[in-house]
């Protein structure tokens, strides 16, 4: 068979239309970022390190005279627990937004296929950034690189929406302006909030921070606002920011 003929043209098409397993992909790397997040959590030792003459006659804290000292224990990692969690609801609001992009793009090309690996090369790369970011949480540098950082992951799928969306290169054709207009707003507006810690941190590392909590925060407040108005059909069905789409109301 010729590969300028109509068939041949057709079964490209047909293999070009088949995201299932670029989202394949890109759901296995979400998983196993999400599974390595808790890596950087470390469990207390049981083991005594008080000094010798204490250890001398309490060689493990595994006893339930030392529930207090456990709770101790685990108040010293609250940091690092907290840093897990912020990274966690960060990388889920990605594979929300992720989710929510490629509900609209309906074919591929080998330009949007690397736009993706690059993506998911930021979202691989999260568990070590955290790890540097929980083990110097106090240095400005530490949360330049985590904002930095998420700031490009928003980058990369700014551009993934902006090209898949160009003259409706890889979208329904039916997809109207506004449609695509609230996919580009979702995405800018969380790559620029994110952007906006990297010279907080610079100025105070306290406030850069907490900006990553305000920002989430922020995100849910203005979702439940949505989706109460729209049970009083005063809000479209599609959410203009980046949380993922709504399912419908029932009828």
């Amino acid at each position: 068979m010729s590969p300028d003929s109509p068939k041949a043209k057709t079964a490209r098409e047909e293999a070009l239309s088949d995201t299932g397993r670029i989202i394949s992909l890109t759901d296995g790397i979400f998983a196993f970022a999400m599974t390595l997040l808790v890596l950087s959590l470390v469990v207390p030792s049981a083991v005594c390190t008080a000094g010798l003459a204490f250890c001398a006659t309490h060689s493990t804290l595994n006893s339930p005279a030392y529930s207090g000292t456990l709770w101790n224990l685990l108040r010293q990692e609250w940091n690092e627990f907290a840093a897990y969690v912020l990274a966690f609801v960060v990388i889920s609001v990605w594979w929300s937004m992720h989710h929510s992009v490629f509900g609209f793009i309906k074919r591929y090309d080998s330009t949007l296929l690397w736009m993706n690996q690059m993506f998911l090369l930021g979202i691989s790369v999260t568990p070590f950034i955290l790890g540097v970011r929980s083990t110097f949480s106090n240095t400005a540098a530490a949360n330049e690189l985590y904002g930095g950082a998420q700031t490009v992951v928003g980058l990369l799928l700014c551009a993934i929406v902006f090209y898949s969306t160009d003259h409706h290169r890889l979208v329904d054709r039916k997809m109207s302006g506004e449609e695509i207009q609230q996919q580009k707003v979702r995405v800018i507006y969380l790559t620029v909030a994110f952007a906006a810690t990297v010279p907080v941190a610079l100025v105070d590392v306290g406030a850069s921070q907490l900006a990553f909590g305000v920002i989430l925060g922020l995100l849910y407040f203005i979702r439940i606002r949505h989706l109460k108005a729209r049970r009083k059909g005063r809000a479209p069905e599609v959410h203009p920011l980046p949380l993922g789409d709504d399912p419908p109301l029932p009828r």
